[in-house]
């Protein structure tokens, strides 16, 4: 690939990352107003696996664009506005 398409892909990762981490503050802030009741209910249940699935995602996708930003350092390409 080249460092144009490398930094196109790692735009898209970091778009991507940044909605997932937008949604994932929702549901925290979701978890925080829950009574501890409504915690071991289903709801929270829920909200808790939706919180694991997109911890995954921003994990995954971090580590994608951390490999798109070190393939872009090794072809000696701009790597400003990808810092973690």
């Amino acid at each position: 690939m080249s460092v144009d398409q490398l930094r196109a892909a790692a735009l898209e990762y970091k778009n991507a990352l940044t909605a997932k981490k937008g949604e994932l503050s929702k549901l925290e802030e979701k978890v925080k107003m829950l009574t501890s009741d409504k915690i071991v209910s289903g709801e929270g249940q829920k909200l808790t696996t939706d919180i694991q699935r997109l911890s995954q995602s921003v994990a995954d996708l971090s580590e994608r664009l951390k490999i798109c930003v070190d393939k872009i350092k090794e072809k000696g390409g701009d790597v400003s506005g990808f810092n973690f």
